[in-house]
């Protein structure tokens, strides 16, 4: 029923399951959840940071069919050699819709309407090997098409920093100082006006992503990067209409 997302570092629903079960609740041990209390007391869960909130490898489907028959299912949704976490979409689903717990002592959250589109678990690579350490920290710097309305609006500097350091950190040890430098590069003005400079700190903020911030800051250093004749013809299309 889980399908792999985001380039095989997400795990979402299938869009077809959905509807077709009376209800689905995912089902996890309480202990997995070290930072349950922080989602009822924060008001904005953009703030957390999800690799430290809820790391998870393994969960459980609780369904019920139409006709309220119960299916339980375990699954072990993330590699041995890799760590799962909730994501930040799920984080924000948990506090709309609050969480149930079970005779068991498990945190039961309701996910019959989840967006299949969303991942409900993301998944770091850890240290085995260095393509797959490359693609975690790819993955946060370059982010997605899907992903960039979220990063320009919701993605907050300090949960996009502590994600950065979580990350670097599996497999070096770098200074927290350079990787405030990094986080600060990978930060502009205002997205939404195609204001890509650094912010000030006057100015509103917002974390970019690295292909917008190379083609909105400098036409140069894009043109050394990659992908010249789309950037050309981005800025032949902006003279034009100007």
């Amino acid at each position: 029923m889980p399908r792999a997302i985001q380039d095989g570092l997400g795990v979402g629903i299938k869009p077809e399951i959905l509807g077709k079960y009376k209800s689905i609740h995912l089902v996890l041990p309480e202990v997995v959840f070290e930072g349950l209390s922080d989602i009822r007391e924060v008001e904005d869960t953009n703030i957390l940071s999800p690799r430290r909130t809820s790391p998870v490898n393994r969960i459980m489907l609780r369904i019920v069919d139409k006709k309220d028959n119960v299916i339980e299912e375990v699954l072990d949704v993330v590699s041995i050699r890799d760590e799962g976490y909730l994501s930040a979409d799920m984080l924000k689903h948990m506090k709309t819709l609050g969480w149930t717990v079970d005779s068991d002592g498990n945190i039961e959250i309701d996910i019959t309407q989840y967006d299949p589109e969303k991942s409900m678990i993301e998944i770091t690579p850890k240290q085995f090997d260095m393509f797959a350490y490359s693609r975690g920290i790819e993955k946060i710097l370059k982010s997605s098409v899907k992903d960039i309305k979220r990063r320009n609006t919701e993605v907050t500097p300090e949960s996009f920093l502590m994600e950065l350091v979580d990350v670097i950190n599996t497999k070096l040890e770098i200074n927290l100082s350079i990787s405030q430098i990094v986080a600060y590069t990978m930060m502009c003005t205002d997205p939404s006006r195609k204001d890509y400079s650094l912010p000030k700190p006057h100015t509103s903020h917002a974390v970019g992503t690295m292909d917008h911030l190379l083609i909105g800051r400098s036409l140069s250093a894009a043109l050394l990067y990659e992908k010249q004749a789309q950037i050309l013809f981005i800025y032949r299309c902006v003279l034009l209409y100007q």
